[in-house]
């Protein structure tokens, strides 16, 4: 007997889907700075934490935006991958509009086997797909979405320039520790470094924090003031910086 899906869905949007290798694409149209707009072919990913990713040598439409930083976008099997991130007027999905969108550019290189053998343009992760309550029909190809509770929530990238990674125990609890600071951030220009443990952020202990409010803090507000502890070696250090927008 064939699959049927049975979802009473009234009021989603229904959309073409088609499956390759297991693996769920759609093409959706997505805008320029220039204003240029190309329908691309996207793989959906709802287990990346990025909002969405393009491949700079996909297509001739695709560059990289003038306002851009060089970033660590991620961790593979052979070591980090680098490339830019910068935002997007718009992506257009069914007929539901995101705009300024938060995309990363991985090197050239980086994806390259990939493209060639599926021909994607890039990926729309999770990030993006949390704008949407929707459901993949894999037997009929087909999407089905609607606005989720956080469709009209803004973008949000890091203006601190750290990026924090969670580790084991330290004294016998979980701790953050510094794996990078953009050159140039405030974070950088404050003197934070690399391999820093936090202590604290904003007065809350290491201890209480995780990841996803860590994040959520350094992104949130412009020229919001972020207060850091740090153990450096044997030394506890101090600094203050304001969060700034880079893209």
């Amino acid at each position: 007997n064939a699959y049927k899906f049975n979802r009473k869905l009234f009021f989603y949007r229904k959309m073409d889907m088609f499956i390759e290798g297991s693996k769920p694409y759609i093409a959706q149209t997505i805008t320029f700075q220039d204003s240029s707009r190309i329908n691309a072919k996207f793989m959906i990913d709802t287990g990346a934490s990025h909002d969405m990713m393009l491949h700079l040598n996909s297509a001739k439409e695709i560059s990289l935006p003038e306002k851009n930083i060089r970033d660590i976008l991620g961790a593979g099997i052979a070591g980090n991958i680098e490339g830019h991130v910068a935002r997007i007027p718009s992506i257009q999905i069914s007929d539901y509009v995101l705009e300024q969108v938060v995309a990363n550019y991985p090197d050239s290189g980086a994806y390259h086997d990939i493209i060639k053998s599926t021909g994607r343009n890039g990926t729309i992760g999770g990030g993006v797909m949390k704008h949407f309550t929707f459901f993949l029909d894999y037997n009929n190809e087909k999407l089905y979405l609607r606005k989720s509770k956080f469709f009209n929530q803004k973008f949000d990238y890091d203006m601190s320039g750290i990026s924090f990674i969670a580790k084991g125990e330290y004294f016998l609890e979980p701790y953050y520790l510094i794996d990078e600071v953009r050159e140039g951030s405030p974070a950088a220009l404050a003197g934070v470094k690399e391999k820093d443990i936090l202590i604290q952020l904003n007065g809350i202990s290491g201890k209480d924090l995780n990841l996803n409010y860590i994040n959520k803090t350094l992104s949130k507000k412009e020229d919001k003031k972020i207060r850091l502890r740090v153990r450096r070696n044997n030394e506890t250090l101090n600094f203050e910086f304001k969060l700034k927008s880079f893209i």
